[in-house]
């Protein structure tokens, strides 16, 4: 029985009681105080200052209830500290024993010389005395040499005398024994039936007996509890000791160490009770009669009944015994479709339990003292919980005869909650069961019972989840033969399921399994979880059930090897609460020391302990069965489990050395203790097992090196007798020579190795000298040199032969091989490279020499003369002044060569600088690639550009006008059209086809009216946001634009630096002219920029993106762009020639057969017209940009690929319609790094009369609203005014995105000018939000807008958003199956 702690009476507290009992009412009085302050002073603060309370109030300088609250905290901490520490005391002084009073563990004494208050702070206190060497000395030397001692040897002279006392009884009980044989075969003959019971006298000495008998168990008992409260407190002991003391010494692993060299806590008491209760039979039966058959042989020995054996198993050890195990049984795997059945080719099933006790652990505690009547709740599934398994809820009561009793349910898990927490009573489980059965069914009963068992068991002992076990399972039986059944279960974690902590629980209180782990699919090794709230067992859980008395001998053999280690009680819920909540229970299971040492035993070793154990078993068998068998010729002998036990052996004589300090001292580099002195590590361990010279290991291999070494030593250490002679030859040697053939062909299979080497050296060096040339000295020597190798190589490998060859004759006992060859060989190989490089660099360099030296004489090249060098085999470029070779660059030119060949023998300077990033031409071409300067006065005069029907042009006709002359975006627009060249004006006014959808993404603004509210205070106004949590001053942001230095040499920089102005941000596009480390050069790394994602067809191409992005601060998101697998057309960028031709993308502007390389000798007026027609129909900057992106996204893969390679949050832009935004948000509970959408049609570049962003818009709102919910929606296209802005924010966008705003701003003024177009958006946008009545940007609504004539374009059909969320599962369930 649990020992409930009773209310302590006035008198029996002790002062500590007092002191903890009044931290917790100090500590709990505070927090509640605290908590009430500050929800006071919350509404007093937000009342003051008219913010609603549901906001956060930021700037006020100190919360008045914080520190009442810590303090508090720190009272209720040191309260439960003091409480803790006296549960085990107050537990051990009702344990005691009384006649053993002086031989329990003195451990007021030991807390003494801790100097321990009653706290078990990590620190000492500050008028605390320093903890010396002597203070350890004295507190190790009580601890281990004393107290230990002092328990062990009390443990192991009671459990012999108990056995002298057993012993006694047997010899008392033989002469009754000898006698009722006697009469058995009297009554045989005279009368049958005459009473069994025996004489007076005999009874009298029965009686007597069994007083002995009563006064051994009750003594066997109280051992049984003082062996388990004792080593509690030495557990107790020194954990209290580190956590004091563990900055310098460490006394747990030095202790667990001597507790398993003195094991008085082993719980297998079942010899000594096996005689008992075979005395206990016979003398009940001699008193009573024999009319009362003997339940002992009935029931403990039944063919009916089941034995149960658990062992450990090291993981060296689990292959080997697996395998043992698969030649005898068919393993069953479990097949959630099906039954279980034989599947050779699946893995183990994974298995989650989860166990339920209450926060006194009364299931733990009654189930580690064998309480009667014992039970204990778990809730068990096979695989994922995410893949809606069935779930098996079972009670297991083991009851004082040792019978168990069992109730199962089978639900799913949604049914748990209410099961466990509301009393639900499985009503829809018992409805399905009258519905087949009947009503009243023995089914249906049964099932009503069990369920009302189990939710009455709940109820009554206060249960609720505190730990999980996750484990992987093979079972191994015959089909339809449960004779036999073994399991194995490996990777065993025990976490912590509970939610004791009010302040951190493991679990939510309102939910019975934590959804960290199965939501996110954790799996063995949990990496993910504290370790404070894991224990990861070290070893395999072989489990073997035998049905009946039947032995078999290869399951004997198994259990006596030395692969396994005999666990006969372990329990892994056991294991679990002891370890993981070892500050709430003050018993611990009994195998907590042998979990920490190696397992692992000598073969030999384990053989002979074996033995030992089998003739006490026999020896007991005999001893029981002769009286056994004198009143039940039913009697079996009683199979014991192979595990070895303190009552069965006596302590070891060994002495054990004294522990010191030294032992408990921790090295302060290493934080490890003397302990690795005493017991090695693995390799130490496995040296240490590994057999003599003269044996062969497991794996069959003979330790020659060792066995030479050994009998080197021996000859030279050995010093014959007089007369006797040191032999000249081995025994072995007598007699002719007999080798083996593989001896000699190993040999000459070596030798023809070398010739072969030696061979193909040669050759090669032939080769090279032949293919040299009359020239070539350098080669001719060489070749030389590496035919010399060669020859070498050849004669070595004879004459290694011929030695060989002599010693096998001579049976010699020197060694074979010799390594002075091979380094020669590798040597002269290595010198030979090394000569063929220097000299090979040598002449490279001579060669360049003449060609320096002619460049530099002609430094000033002439137009002319470069036109000519305009083919692939000859390609010469201008760019800034200078002449650039190339022709060894064209191959790597991330465009192909045909878009530098049509540039080639030119002035590519206007071409290129617009489109490529500063620094692109230096890091790509070596410096020998500068061929000199060009001569002005000899290039063409600048070939002037065709004029677009509006006034742009390539050279700007008027300087900007000031900026503050332009009042809205259509302004600057018209300024900056001027100012830019005609290609860079066609790529950013242009859009698709007709323009519909461009003109169409404005226009919709139009039609939504706004209604203003009166009478509203908007003296303040704020733009206040934030996006994916941080925080900005702007809902507005710049949208990616791409080639932004077509318009200003600022480019991405400057639209950045604006940005940054007014706290606005920056989604960079994938194709900027910039470096994404150069826009971000001199930003804040607290500046809001995203990075817009193309994904190359290449995947690495973008993973090393991806990776140069994570390493930039400035970059907080990636926004995934997907509106645009393909470009659209794009008449007016089309039209402007031909500037994408060389713009830094992966593929080429035109198809191979469209740009061919200019030859300078070719003449044909036809072909050189064909061409310039080719190069009219090539696409524009947008079709080049799109060179190279991936046409192939799908949710299935790309998503999943995009998580793996970056650890930012992530937006999808592109989203058109409600589907693909709903679609979006079930992926988000997949991927939790997707935060959000960007509702957009590439600014009308894509699909022409695709559907405006703001429609789809008000759809979600009309068929998803919970996208906006859950997902932050973005929006972008067609904004002009600070109306359109307030417009889509009043429909639930988090911010509105500008591009070719931004673009036009930076061409009328470089930063500045995207400085005045965010200024007028602004401006523009509080005054509307004046207008409207309303002071912040949260409280914009849809009751401000007036969208009558828009929702009559919006789709009306049905939503199919639940075939899109079964399309979505069965992919689930897919990539599952697939897995």
């Amino acid at each position: 029985m649990t020992h409930q702690p009773k209310s302590p009476t006035l008198q029996a507290w002790p002062f500590t009681n007092y002191v903890a009992y009044g931290c917790l009412a100090v500590g709990n009085t505070l927090v509640l105080t605290s908590m009430w302050a500050l929800g006071v002073t919350g509404t007093y603060l937000g009342d003051y200052f008219g913010i609603l309370m549901d906001e956060p109030v930021t700037g006020f300088p100190f919360n008045v209830s914080g520190a009442p609250m810590y303090v508090g905290s720190t009272f209720s901490f040191v309260g439960s500290a003091l409480l803790y520490s006296m549960h085990f005391e107050q537990s051990l002084r009702r344990s005691i024993y009384p006649p053993w009073r002086d031989q329990y563990i003195d451990y007021s004494k030991l807390k003494h010389l801790l100097r321990d208050s009653g706290s078990d702070a990590g620190s000492p206190l500050e008028n605390e005395q320093e903890w010396t060497d002597a203070d350890e000395d004295a507190f190790v030397d009580e601890l281990i040499n004393n107290q230990l001692d002092k328990v062990a040897h009390f443990h192991a002279e009671e459990a012999q005398r108990l056995r002298d006392r057993v012993d006694k009884c047997e010899e008392r009980l033989t002469p009754i024994v000898a006698a009722e044989r006697e009469r058995e075969g009297e009554q045989a003959h005279n009368d049958p039936q005459s009473s069994g019971k025996p004489p007076s006298a005999g009874r009298i000495t029965l009686q007597e007996i069994r007083q002995d008998l009563d006064g051994i168990t009750k003594e066997m008992n109280e051992l049984e509890k003082y062996a388990r409260i004792n080593y509690t407190g030495f557990l107790k002991a020194a954990k209290k000791h580190d956590r004091k003391r563990g900055g310098a010494y460490r006394v747990r692993p030095f202790l667990q160490v001597r507790l398993s060299e003195l094991p008085f806590n082993k719980e297998d008491y079942q010899p000594i009770m096996y005689r008992l209760q075979s005395m206990y039979s016979f003398v009940r039966q001699m008193i009573e009669g024999r009319d009362k058959k003997l339940s002992f042989s009935e029931s403990q020995l039944s063919e009916d009944g089941f034995t149960t054996y658990k062992f450990w198993i090291h993981p060296d050890n689990m292959l080997e015994v697996r395998s043992n195990i698969v030649q005898r049984l068919p393993g069953l795997v479990y097949n959630p479709q099906s039954s279980k059945i034989v599947e050779g080719y699946a893995k183990d099933p994974t298995i989650t339990s989860i166990y339920f006790d209450n926060p006194s652990f009364s299931l733990y505690n009654a189930k580690l003292i064998h309480d009667q009547s014992a039970s204990s709740l778990r809730l068990r599934w096979f695989g994922e919980l995410t893949d809606k398994p069935e779930i098996f809820v079972e009670k297991k009561t083991v009851h004082p005869d040792e019978t168990t009793t069992e109730e199962r349910l089978t639900t799913k898990a949604k049914y748990i909650e209410p099961f466990v927490f509301d009393g639900y009573r499985m009503d829809k489980s018992v409805r399905k069961a009258s519905d087949r059965y009947g009503p009243n069914s023995e089914q249906v009963r049964k099932l009503q019972q069990e369920v009302d068992t189990i939710e009455d068991f709940i109820k009554e002992h206060e249960l609720q989840p505190v730990l999980r076990a996750n484990y992987s399972r093979a079972a191994f039986q015959i089909p339809g033969d449960n004779r036999v059944r073994v399991t194995l279960d490996s990777n065993l974690a025990l976490i912590r399921e509970d939610a004791l902590d009010d302040q951190r629980p493991c679990r939510e209180p309102n939910e019975w399994h934590r959804r960290d782990i199965d939501e996110r699919g954790i799996e063995w090794p949990f990496d993910q979880i504290r370790s404070g709230e894991i224990v990861r067992f070290p070893y395999g859980v072989l489990e073997i059930r035998i049905r009946g008395n039947k032995q078999y001998e290869w399951i004997q053999e198994l259990m006596d090897s030395h692969l396994v280690k005999a666990a006969p009680r372990f329990s892994k819920f056991a294991h679990g609460i002891g370890t993981l909540f070892d500050d709430y229970v003050n018993q611990f299971p009994f195998w907590l020391p042998e979990v920490d040492t190696d397992i692992r035993k000598d073969p030999h070793q384990a053989f002979e302990e074996e033995q030992r154990r089998k003739q006490q078993i026999a020896a007991d068998d005999f001893a029981v069965g002769s009286y056994l068998k004198a009143v039940s010729p039913s009697f079996k002998p009683h199979r014991m489990s192979p595990v070895g036990s303190p009552m069965s052996k006596p302590r070891s004589d060994t002495s054990l050395r004294r522990a010191n300090a030294d032992d408990t001292r921790t090295d302060p580099r290493t934080r490890k203790t003397r302990l690795e002195s005493i017991v090695p590590d693995d390799d130490e361990a496995e040296e240490q097992k590994r057999p003599t010279p003269e044996i062969r290991d497991s794996r069959g291999r003979l330790s020659g090196f060792i066995s030479k070494y050994a009998r080197f030593r021996r000859s030279k250490g050995i010093e014959l007798p007089e007369g006797v002679e040191k032999p000249a030859y081995w025994i072995k040697d007598e007699g002719p020579v007999k080798v083996e053939a593989k001896v000699w062909l190993a040999n000459q299979r070596t030798f023809i190795k070398w010739q072969h080497v030696g061979v193909l050296l040669s050759t090669l060096s032939l080769g090279l000298y032949n293919a040299a040339g009359e020239d070539n000295t350098t080669a001719r020597n060489l070749g030389i040199i590496y035919t010399l190798i060669g020859i070498f190589t050849a004669l070595w490998g004879y004459g290694m032969y011929i030695r060989r060859s002599r010693l096998i004759q001579q049976r010699s006992g020197k060694d074979f091989d010799n390594v002075i060859g091979p380094v020669i060989v590798c040597l002269a190989l290595v010198v030979a490279l090394v000569l063929n490089f220097s000299i090979k660099y040598n002449l490279i360099q001579e060669r360049k020499q003449p060609e320096e030296a002619m460049a530099s004489v002609g430094s000033m090249q002439q137009a002319n003369s470069i036109s000519r060098h305009s083919t692939a085999s000859s390609c010469w470029v201008i760019l800034y002044g200078k002449v650039y070779d190339v022709t060894s660059f064209l191959p790597s030119h991330p465009g192909g060569q045909k878009v530098v060949l049509q540039l080639a023998g030119q002035d590519a300077t206007s071409e290129y600088d617009p489109v490529h990033p500063p620094g692109t031409l230096e890091s790509s071409l070596p410096p020998t690639a500068l061929l000199g300067d060009i001569d002005p006065s000899t290039l063409p005069a600048a070939e002037q550009p065709n004029q677009a029907s509006s006034s742009s042009s390539d050279q700007p006709q008027t300087g900007p006008p000031p900026l503050d002359t332009l009042l809205n975006l259509n302004d600057i627009e018209q300024a900056a059209t001027p100012l830019l060249s005609r290609k860079a004006w066609a790529y950013y006014y242009s859009a698709s086809d007709d323009l519909h959808t461009k003109h169409h993404n404005n226009s919709i603004y139009r039609q939504i009216l706004l209604r203003p509210r009166i009478f509203v205070d908007v003296v303040r106004c704020s733009l206040q946001t934030s996006f994916l949590g941080h925080a900005l001053s702007s809902p507005i942001y710049v949208a990616p634009a791409a080639m932004a230095r077509l318009a200003h040499q600022d480019g991405e920089r400057g639209i950045a630096r604006a940005c940054a102005k007014h706290g606005s941000c920056y989604i960079v596009s994938n194709n900027a002219s910039m470096t994404p480390e150069q826009i971000v050069e001199g930003a804040s790394p607290e500046q809001v920029m995203g990075w817009q994602l193309y994904v190359n067809t290449e995947r690495r191409k973008s993973e090393d993106m991806l990776a140069r992005i994570a390493k930039l601060p400035q970059y907080k998101f990636i926004c995934l762009t997907l509106d645009a697998p393909v470009p659209g057309k794009r008449e007016e960028d089309e039209r402007a020639k031909n500037i994408g031709a060389n713009l830094p993308v992966k593929s080429a502007v035109q198809s191979a057969a469209d740009v061919e390389p200019r030859s300078a000798d070719t003449g044909d007026e036809k072909s050189q017209e064909e061409k310039g027609k080719k190069s009219e129909e090539a696409g524009g900057i947008g079709k080049a940009l799109f060179a190279g992106t991936a046409a192939d996204l799908t949710w299935r893969d790309t998503l999943p690929w995009l998580c793996r390679n970056t650890s930012l949050p992530i937006i999808l832009k592109g989203v058109q319609t409600y589907e693909d935004a709903y679609l979006a948000y079930l992926y988000s509970k997949r991927y939790p790094q997707l935060k959000g959408v960007v509702l957009s049609n590439h600014g009308g570049r894509a699909m022409d009369t695709a559907s405006p962003p703001l429609l789809v818009l008000l759809e979600i709102r009309q068929h998803c609203p919970i996208v906006l919910r859950h997902l932050e929606v973005y929006l972008d296209g067609g904004i002009k005014r600070g109306t359109d802005v307030v417009k889509a924010l009043a429909l639930g966008a988090r911010g509105v995105g500008v591009g070719r705003a931004a673009l036009f701003g930076l061409g009328v003024g470089g930063q500045e000018g995207v400085e005045r177009m965010l200024e007028i958006l602004r401006e523009e946008t509080e005054t509307a939000m004046r207008l409207l009545g309303v002071q912040q940007v949260s409280e914009l609504g849809a009751r401000h807008l007036n969208v009558t004539t828009v929702e009559g374009t919006t789709w009306r059909g049905e939503s199919g958003l639940e075939e899109l969320e079964r399309g979505v599962e069965m992919e689930e369930a897919a990539g599952r199956a697939k897995l």
